[in-house]
C-alpha cells in the first residue's frame, strides 16, 4: 500500500512554496500524535520532501518507525518563486493573483515554476517512481497531494483542489495502485 501524509503545521501566516518554514509547537504535537496511527500500518520505507516542513514532520515520526528514510526534490510543493515564505498580505499587495489564476497552467510567481510546470513533475515522479507492491510513506505537501489525487482520479486538476479535497496538515491518503484508486484514512 502506499501513502501520502501532509506534513504538519507549519506557520500559516506565510505563503508556503519552497519556504524553510519549520514546524510550530503545535505541528510537533500532531506530527507526534499521528505516528501512532501510522504504526500500525505496513510501512517498509519512508520518502520525503526535502522542504524543511517535511523533514521535521519526518524525523519525529521516524524516531518511533525507524524505517530507511529517502529525501527528493520532486516531492517539494509547488515553487512561489519570489513569495515563498512572504507574509500572505504582502505577497497579495506586490504579486495579486489574477482572476482564474487557479485553471491558467502558465501562471508562475517571478523566479518559481509554472502551475503546469509543478503538475507535471508530480505526475512524472508519480508515474516513474511509485510502484504497485511498494509499501512506502511518501511525506509531502498538500498541492502534491491533491495533483496525485486528481491524476488517480481521471479528474482535471487546479490550484483550488486542494481546498475542495480537504487536506488538512497531517491528513493521510491510502492508495491501492492495483485499483487505481485514493481514499482518505486520516
Amino acid at each position: 500500500m502506499i501513502y501520502l501524509l501532509r506534513h504538519s503545521i507549519d506557520d500559516n501566516t506565510r505563503k508556503g512554496g519552497w519556504s524553510s518554514a519549520e514546524l510550530t509547537e503545535e505541528g510537533v504535537k500532531l506530527a507526534q500524535e499521528i505516528v501512532e496511527k501510522l504504526h500500525k500500518l505496513r510501512i517498509d520505507k519512508i520518502v520525503c520532501s526535502d522542504l524543511v516542513r517535511a523533514k521535521q514532520t519526518c524525523e519525529i515520526i521516524n524516531k518511533k518507525l525507524n524505517l530507511p528514510v529517502v529525501f527528493v526534490q520532486d516531492l517539494r510543493e509547488f515553487n512561489a518563486g519570489v513569495v515563498s515564505g512572504m507574509k500572505y498580505d504582502e505577497a497579495d499587495r506586490l504579486y495579486p493573483l489574477p482572476p482564474q489564476v487557479h485553471k491558467d497552467m502558465n501562471f508562475k510567481y517571478p523566479n518559481g515554476e509554472t502551475l503546469g510546470e509543478f503538475k507535471n513533475r508530480v505526475i512524472e515522479f508519480y508515474n516513474n517512481t511509485i510502484k504497485p507492491s511498494d509499501n512506502v510513506l511518501y511525506i509531502t505537501h498538500r498541492n502534491v497531494i491533491s495533483v496525485i489525487y486528481n491524476y488517480i482520479n481521471n479528474s482535471e486538476w487546479n490550484f483550488l483542489d486542494k481546498k475542495i479535497i480537504k487536506i488538512q496538515h497531517c491528513s493521510l491518503f491510502a492508495i491501492n495502485t492495483i485499483k487505481g484508486q485514493i481514499h482518505k484514512v486520516i
